[in-house]
């Protein structure tokens, strides 16, 4: 019985130990992802919180769909030669 105690305690503390290191290590890797974009509204750049967010959306929206619409081009281009 004591043994079983002893490996559960165990279990918990790698869990508790694992789940903080994937929390830090996510923070970390966004905070370097948007440090960039975040230090640029810093130095007042952008007017408010609101426009800047949505010209951040608007942009990665079109960038998305250019580049979707790029890869349904040359997926076609593909077929035709076929």
């Amino acid at each position: 019985m004591l043994e079983n105690e002893k490996n559960e305690k165990h279990y918990k503390k790698f869990d508790f130990f694992y789940r903080r290191t994937a929390f830090r290590s996510m923070t970390e890797f966004y905070k370097g992802l948007f440090k960039p974009i975040l230090d640029k509204w810093r130095e007042g750049e952008r007017k408010s919180t609101k426009n800047y967010v949505q010209t951040y959306l608007w942009q990665l929206s079109e960038l998305d769909y250019y580049l979707h619409n790029e890869h349904l081009s040359q997926k076609s281009a593909k077929q035709q030669t076929v």
